[in-house]
């Protein structure tokens, strides 16, 4: 019979940059500000826990404790503009107009 050495574990974390400290660290900031963008969570840890990471790195530890991170729109009050709004009344008054003329063509 052949004999077999024990297996070596497979997998599983080495040397992980991230602990579960800074991961809940992270959490606790994006729940008192939870528009906190990648770029500051980075910027958070650099001098709390002397850890420099890839927002991507972040990204993936956040994202395994089911949150996720959505992009953050600089002008989002655009849409709701005076003149905006007035090119969105003239666009659907026009609308109106083509199709009431199609129907009475029809």
């Amino acid at each position: 019979m052949w004999d077999s050495s024990p297996r070596k574990q497979r997998g599983g974390k080495l040397n992980a940059k991230v602990t579960d400290a800074h991961v809940a660290y992270l959490l606790d900031r994006i729940d008192e500000n939870c528009y906190l963008a990648l770029d500051e969570m980075v910027d958070a840890l650099e001098p709390r826990f002397e850890v420099t990471v890839s927002r991507q790195t972040i990204k993936h530890h956040i994202d395994g404790r089911m949150y996720t991170i959505k992009k953050t729109h600089c002008d989002s009050n655009y849409r709701n503009l005076p003149e905006n709004r007035i090119l969105c009344r003239d666009f659907i008054v026009d609308l109106l107009a083509y199709k009431s003329e199609v129907e009475i063509a029809a």
